[in-house]
C-alpha cells in the first residue's frame, strides 16, 4: 500500500481528534468508588458520596429531553439502535463543563455548578439539553450511506463526521440554539452573549465569516458558539427555515462528496451565495440591536478612561481603594494580571493574577480586597478546589490564602471586617452559605439553600441576602436571618435573567442584570420592596461604581472591554419581573413547538438496576477498530513523516474504559523486513496501555516479530579501534517498554508551576555479546585486501539489549496572551540520566542537564527566549559514547552530534531567540483553504562546545500562524528555518555530508518547518 492512501485513509478515520469526540479522555479522576443506575436510555456512573437526589435530577432531566431535544435536528438521540447511553458524573472537578464522546460513546458531566455568569436556568437542565444535542449530531454516522462504515471503524466514525462535516460553531451553536429554544434561559437569552456582535456592528464592523469564525492576532472576536448560533438562529428566524439543522444534515447525507459544507447547503437552501447570506443575517440582527436602542435611548454617554490599546485587551473585576482603582486586564499581548488604574486612565502592573480567579471584592474594615480562585489538584486533572485569597491594600503584589480546601465563590465580607459569606458547592451536590472567620479562614457556621442555587451573597441590615436560581428556573432573590444556619425568605420572585455582582449600598442593595437585554445596574429597596434603574450605558456594563457624582464601569468597544466614566443619573423605576419578550429565541421556541417538540413539565421514568460500578471490569472496553494498522502517537503528532511503523496494511482495534483512565490499542501490521527487503513481509503484532488511574501514570508498550531478532558483537582493532557487527538470528524480535510519570501541578496566582519525574525502562531480545575480541590491522576498515591477525578474547556476557532512563522536569512561568509566543517571565529545567543495565562497558552512562528562561521583548508581544543545554558522557573503559541528547547548533544534521560525541565527554549547547509576531491582516483571501493569522519571525543564534571544537549558527524561523489549511478544522505552523553555520570544523562536516540539507557548497542550511495542532 503506498503511503499516500495510508495517509488519506488515517485522514479519514482518524479526524476526529479535531472534533474533540476519538479517544478522548476528560481527565485523571481520583481513586474512588462508583456506583450506576439505570434509566430507560441511560446508565448514569457516580461516585459514591455524591447525593442520590442529585443524581436522580439528571436522569429526570435527561429522560425529560430525550424526545424533543433532536426534532429540530432531524436526529433523535435514542431514534438509532446503539443501546443505552453511559453518563458518567464528575463530581469533584472545580470545572463546570459538560462533553459528549463517540469514541467509546458516553456523557461526561461536570456536576458543579456555575458561579458565575450563569444562564438564569438549572445547571442540570442546561448541561442535559445542551449535551444531548451534541449526541443528536453525533447520529449522523448511523444515517443512510455513512451507516455500514460503522461495522468497518467502529464508533471513531461518528467522531470523524462530526469533524469532517459540522464545523465547530455548527456543534456547538446548534447545541446553543436547542438549549435557548427549548427552555425560557439558554445562551440566545443572554445579553453578553452576542454583546459583541451587538457593538461591532454598531462601530461598522463588518467581518466576513472567516475573520470571525477564525480569529484575529489584533482584533477580539467572539468564540464559535455565538458565531454558530447567530448563524443557525438567524437561518430559522430571517430565512424561515426552522428545520435548518434537520436540512443541513439531510443534504450532507445524500451528497457526502461535497465538502464545502456551507456554502453548498446555504446556495441550495436559499438560492444565494453564502457570503451574501451571512452578511444579510448580520445586518437583520444589526437592526433589531438598533430597534431596541431607540426603545431604551437616550443613553448616559461615558468617556473611555484607559486607552485605546494596539492589540485587543479586556479591563474588568474594578474595585474602588482610597479613590484608586484596582482591576484585572487580560488581552491578546497580555495574560491576566492585576493593576491599578490612575484617574488619567494611565494604569500600573502589579502582577500576574489567575485567569481562573472570580471577581474582586474590597472591605474597607480590613482593608483587604478578597477573591475566589480556582487551583487545580496537585495530581488529578479531575478534582481541584477554589479557595479565597486576599491582598491588603497596601501591599497589593503579596496575596494570602484565607482557606486552603472546598469550592467557595463569591466572597462578601461582613460590613466590620470579621466575618466573610461565602458560596459554598460541597463534593456531595447542592449549594450553602458559608461563614468564615476573616482571622484564619475557618468555617463558623453554614446554612444550605434548598430549592434554589445560591450564587452571590450580601451583609445588608444585619441580614444576609442571597441571588440565584431556582429549581424550576429563574434568578430570584432571598434573604436569611445572617446570625446562624435558619431558614431562607423569598423576596424577589425568579424571573428569567441574569443577575449578578450583588452588592450593599446606604439603604439599598445592587445588582446587575439584562432584563432589558442589556447589562444595567439596579438597586433594590428591601423596606419598600421598590426596584430603580441606576444605569442606562449604550451597549450595557459590568463593574459598575458609583464614585461622587460619576458613575465608573466596564463597556464592550471594538478593541475589548474599555473602562468608561459618566454622569451618575437620577434613577428610574423599574419591575424586577417584567423582562421583554426576546424576539429571536421566543419565536424559534414557538418553531419547536409547531415541529412537535412539546416538552412535557415532567417525564415518569424508571430507575432500575442500581448497583455498586466496578471500572476493572469495563476496562477493556474496544469501541473502535480500522482494517489498518497505525499508531495512534506518531499520527496524533502529525510530522508528516509516515513509515510502515506509523502506518500499513492490518487491523488496529482501539479499546478505553469509561471513566477515560485506561486506554490504549491493539493490532497487527504487514510490512517489508526492515534488514531483508527482498525476503518476505514481516507479521508484527503490537499493543499498547496507558493507565492513570494510580498515582504515576503508567504506559507499557510491546511490539512482536517487527523483525528477526539481532545479535550484536564488537571487535577491538590495535587495542583501542572498536567494530560492531550485528547478524539476524532465526527467531523474532520483541521490543517491550514501561514508563511511569507524576505530573504534578502547582499552578497558582497567575503562574503555572509543575514538576514531573518519570523513569522509563526497554528490553529486547536483541542481544549484545559483550566479549572483547582483539585484532591487530594497519588498516582495519579494509578486511578483505588485508585480513586482520587475532590476537587474543575476553569472554563475557551475551546480555538482551536493556535502557534504562530517569528525568525531572520543572517549570514556573507567567501565563501568557493569545498573541504572546512566549511568556512574559518563566524558567525551566530537566535533568536525567541513561544507562543500559549490564552493557555499561560497552556503552557510555550519560547525565544530562537542559534550562530554559523567558525574559520580556521589547514590545508586550515579543519575548526572548534563553535556553542551555548540556550533557556529560561517563566514557571511562567503554567502547561507544552513546548520547542522550542533540547539542549540535540548530541547523547542523543530526549525526553531527554522534560524531563528535567520542571525541569529549563533554557537550554544551547555548541558545537565544527573539521571537517577534508580525501582523499584516487577516489573511482570508483563500479561506477557508487557508487563513493566516500572522506570521512569526524569529532571530536565533546557538554555539556549542564538544570538548575544544566549537560549533555555531545564526539564522531566523519565519512561519505564518494558520487557523486553517486544506478547510481541515484545527490551525498550525508553515515555514521554514535558515541558519548559517560556523566553527572550525565545519568543512570537514559539509565533506562528511553530515550537516543535513545545505545550499550548494555555501554553510548555509535551510529546512521547512510544518506542525498541525490537532
Amino acid at each position: 500500500m503506498k503511503l499516500r492512501s495510508v495517509f488519506l485513509a488515517l485522514c479519514l478515520l482518524l479526524f476526529p481528534l479535531a472534533a474533540g469526540a476519538q479517544f478522548y479522555t476528560s481527565g485523571d479522576e481520583p481513586p474512588q468508588d462508583w456506583m450506576q443506575l439505570t434509566t430507560e436510555h441511560f446508565i448514569i456512573i457516580y461516585p459514591v458520596g455524591y447525593s442520590y437526589d442529585e443524581v436522580l435530577k439528571y436522569a429526570q432531566a435527561l429522560e425529560r429531553f430525550t424526545p424533543v431535544v433532536g426534532v429540530s435536528s432531524g436526529m433523535e438521540p435514542v431514534k438509532y439502535d446503539w443501546g443505552k447511553m453511559p453518563v458518567l458524573l464528575h463530581a469533584r472537578t472545580n470545572q463546570s463543563n459538560g462533553s459528549v464522546a463517540w469514541a467509546p460513546k458516553r456523557m461526561d458531566l461536570y456536576t458543579l455548578p456555575e458561579a458565575a455568569g450563569s444562564l438564569s436556568m438549572p445547571w442540570i437542565d442546561q448541561l442535559a439539553v445542551h449535551e444531548l444535542r451534541h449526541v443528536s449530531q453525533m447520529q449522523l454516522g448511523y444515517r443512510g450511506i455513512f451507516k455500514p462504515i460503522n461495522y468497518i471503524v467502529g464508533e471513531m466514525w461518528n467522531g470523524s463526521l462530526a469533524g469532517i462535516y459540522s464545523d465547530k460553531s455548527i456543534l456547538e451553536g446548534d447545541a446553543v440554539v436547542a438549549e435557548t429554544a427549548l427552555s425560557e434561559s439558554g445562551r440566545g437569552r443572554q445579553a453578553a452573549f452576542l454583546e459583541y456582535y451587538r457593538t461591532a456592528f454598531r462601530e461598522g464592523d463588518w467581518r466576513n465569516w472567516y475573520r470571525w469564525r477564525y480569529g484575529s492576532y489584533k482584533y477580539p472576536a467572539p468564540d464559535y458558539y455565538a458565531l454558530g448560533y447567530m448563524w443557525i438562529s438567524g437561518m430559522r428566524y430571517f430565512r424561515d427555515i426552522p428545520d435548518y439543522t434537520d436540512r443541513y444534515y439531510d443534504f450532507l447525507v445524500r451528497r457526502p462528496w461535497f465538502m464545502s459544507k456551507l456554502t453548498r447547503t446555504t446556495k441550495r437552501f436559499t438560492g444565494e451565495k453564502f457570503k451574501d447570506v451571512f452578511r444579510g443575517i448580520t445586518e437583520q440582527y444589526d437592526s433589531l440591536w438598533h430597534a431596541e436602542d431607540l426603545a431604551l435611548g437616550p443613553f448616559t454617554e461615558g468617556r473611555q478612561v484607559t486607552p485605546e490599546p494596539r492589540l485587543g485587551t479586556d479591563y474588568g473585576n474594578l474595585v474602588l481603594v482610597d479613590d484608586r482603582l484596582y482591576g484585572v486586564v487580560d488581552g491578546k499581548a497580555s495574560a491576566s494580571t492585576l493593576i491599578s488604574i490612575d484617574t488619567d486612565g494611565s494604569t500600573r502592573r502589579i502582577r500576574p493574577f489567575s485567569s481562573k480567579a472570580g471577581k474582586l471584592v474590597a472591605d474597607d474594615a480590613r482593608r483587604r480586597i478578597y477573591w475566589a480562585e480556582n487551583v487545580p489538584d496537585v495530581r488529578w486533572t479531575m478534582a481541584g478546589r477554589s479557595i479565597i485569597r486576599y491582598c491588603d491594600y497596601d501591599t497589593p503584589a503579596r496575596q494570602t490564602d484565607l482557606t486552603v480546601d472546598g469550592r467557595m465563590y463569591n466572597p462578601a465580607p461582613s460590613p466590620d471586617g470579621n466575618l466573610v459569606a461565602v458560596t459554598s458547592y460541597p463534593v456531595e451536590g447542592g449549594s450553602r452559605l458559608v461563614i468564615l472567620s476573616a482571622d484564619d479562614g475557618s468555617s463558623l457556621w453554614e446554612s444550605d439553600c434548598p430549592g434554589f442555587q445560591l450564587t452571590e451573597s450580601a451583609w445588608f441590615d444585619g441580614r444576609i441576602y442571597g441571588i440565584g436560581i431556582s429549581d424550576d428556573g429563574g434568578f430570584g432573590l432571598w434573604s436569611h436571618p445572617g446570625d446562624g444556619p435558619g431558614e431562607w425568605t423569598p423576596v424577589l420572585e425568579p424571573s428569567f435573567q441574569q443577575v449578578e455582582d450583588l452588592g450593599a449600598e446606604d439603604g439599598y442593595l445592587t445588582f446587575t442584570s439584562d432584563r432589558n437585554h442589556l447589562q444595567q445596574l439596579y438597586a433594590y429597596y428591601p423596606e419598600t420592596g421598590v426596584c430603580q434603574q441606576l444605569s442606562n450605558v449604550r451597549g450595557g456594563g459590568t463593574d459598575f461604581i458609583a464614585h461622587g457624582d460619576s458613575l465608573i464601569y466596564v463597556s464592550q468597544t471594538i478593541m475589548g472591554r474599555m473602562v468608561f466614566k459618566g454622569p451618575l443619573e437620577s434613577p428610574c423605576p423599574a419591575e424586577y419581573g417584567d423582562v421583554p419578550t426576546w424576539i429571536i429565541p421566543d419565536a424559534m421556541a414557538e418553531q419547536e413547538l409547531e415541529m412537535q417538540a412539546i416538552m412535557p413539565e415532567t417525564r415518569p421514568f424508571e430507575v432500575t438496576d442500581i448497583k455498586p460500578y466496578y471500572p476493572q471490569t469495563h476496562a477493556i472496553r474496544f469501541h473502535s477498530w480500522a482494517p489498518i494498522w497505525f499508531d495512534y502517537d506518531q499520527i496524533s503528532s502529525f510530522s508528516g513523516d509516515f513509515s510502515f511503523s506509523t502506518a500499513s496494511p492490518g487491523v488496529t482495534g482501539v479499546f478505553q474504559n469509561t471513566l477515560g483512565n485506561l486506554y490504549g490499542w491493539v493490532g497487527y501490521s504487514a510490512h517489508p523486513d526492515s534488514y531483508d527487503s527482498e525476503g518476505p513481509w514481516r507479521h508484527t503484532g503490537h499493543l499498547k496501555i496507558n493507565y492513570s488511574g494510580l498515582w504515576p501514570v503508567i504506559e507499557a508498550n510491546l511490539t512482536f516479530n517487527d523483525h528477526a531478532a539481532i545479535q550484536y558483537g564488537y571487535q577491538l582493532y590495535n587495542g583501542d579501534e572498536p567494530h560492531t557487527t550485528g547478524w539476524l538470528m532465526d527467531g523474532p524480535n520483541f521490543t517491550a517498554s514501561v514508563s511511569a510519570w507524576v505530573p504534578l501541578t502547582f499552578n497558582k496566582g497567575g503562574y503555572l508551576r509543575g514538576l514531573v519525574p518519570k523513569v522509563s525502562f526497554g528490553i529486547s531480545n536483541n542481544r549484545l555479546n559483550t566479549s572483547v575480541v582483539k585484532f591487530d590491522k594497519t588498516d582495519c576498515f579494509e578486511l578483505l585486501s588485508n585480513p586482520a591477525v587475532f590476537t587474543g578474547a575476553e569472554e563475557r556476557e551475551n546480555v538482551m539489549m536493556k535502557s534504562l532512563a530517569a528525568s525531572v522536569r520543572g517549570y514556573v512561568v507567567e501565563s501568557r496572551g493569545e498573541s504572546q509566543p512566549y511568556p512574559r517571565y518563566g524558567i525551566g529545567a530537566e535533568t536525567g540520566v541513561f544507562l543500559r543495565p549490564g552493557m555499561t562497558r560497552v556503552f557510555s552512562p550519560a547525565v544530562y542537564g537542559y534550562t530554559y528562561g523567558y525574559l520580556p521583548g521589547f514590545a508586550p508581544e515579543q519575548g526572548l527566549r534563553l535556553n542551555i543545554l548540556g550533557e556529560y558522557l561517563f566514557t571511562g573503559d567503554n567502547m561507544f559514547p552513546e548520547i542522550r541528547v542533540n547539542c549540535a547548533p540548530r541547523g547542523f544534521g543530526s549525526g553531527v552530534a554522534d560524531y563528535l560525541a567520542g571525541e569529549s565527554p563533554v557537550h554544551l549547547r547555548i541558545g537565544a531567540d527573539y521571537a517577534i509576531p508580525l501582523y499584516l491582516g487577516d489573511i482570508d483571501r483563500l479561506a477557508p483553504m487557508l487563513y493566516i493569522r500572522n506570521f512569526l519571525l524569529v532571530p536565533h543564534v546557538d554555539a556549542s562546545l564538544f570538548g575544544t571544537n566549537f560549533l555555531g549558527s545564526a539564522g531566523f524561523d519565519l512561519t505564518a500562524n494558520l487557523s486553517t489549511l486544506l478547510s481541515l478544522p484545527f490551525g498550525g505552523t508553515i515555514g521554514f528555518e535558515l541558519d548559517y553555520l560556523y566553527g572550525g570544523r565545519v568543512p570537514e562536516l559539509m565533506e562528511t555530508k553530515l550537516l543535513g540539507d545545505t545550499i550548494g557548497n555555501l554553510p548555509l542550511s535551510i529546512s521547512l518547518i510544518f506542525n498541525m495542532d490537532i
